[in-house]
C-alpha cells in the first residue's frame, strides 16, 4: 500500500514508454495458457459431474453458501478492479489496447503479451 500511496504522487512521464521485457511476455503466455486449460475443464473436464449447467448450479450454490467460495470471488472483483486502476494508471490515454483494462484476467495477459 504504500508503493501506491508513492506512486500516485508521481506523474507518468508518457512521452517515454517502455516496452515490456521477456520475463512479461512469458507471464502474459502463461496467463493465456492456464485460462484457457480453466476454459476447456470447465466445459470438458470430468463428464461424470454432469454438463456446463450443472456444474454453473452447483458454482452459484457454492458462492451463495460456503465463506471460502465467496472470499476467492471477491478477491476476483478487487482483482478486476485493480487491474482497471493499474494498467490505466500504466497505459496512456490515447493507446490503441487500452481497453485490455477492462477485460479481467484475460486483459491482463493480452496487455503483457502484446
Amino acid at each position: 500500500m504504500p508503493y501506491m500511496a508513492r506512486r500516485s504522487l508521481t506523474v507518468p512521464d508518457v512521452s517515454q514508454r517502455r516496452e515490456k521485457g521477456l520475463l512479461a511476455r512469458v507471464f502474459g503466455w502463461t496467463g493465456l495458457v492456464v485460462g484457457a486449460i480453466a476454459v476447456v475443464w470447465f466445459f470438458r473436464g470430468r463428464p461424470e459431474f454432469g454438463g456446463w449447467a450443472e456444474r454453473l448450479q452447483f458454482f452459484v450454490e457454492k458462492v451463495t453458501s460456503d465463506r471460502v467460495t465467496v472470499a476467492f470471488s471477491t478477491d476476483l472483483v478487487l482483482f478486476g478492479i485493480f487491474q482497471a486502476v493499474l494498467i490505466g494508471a500504466v497505459e496512456p490515454v490515447g493507446s490503441a489496447v487500452r481497453w485490455l483494462r477492462f477485460v479481467p484476467f484475460w486483459g491482463l495477459a493480452i496487455w503483457l503479451v502484446i
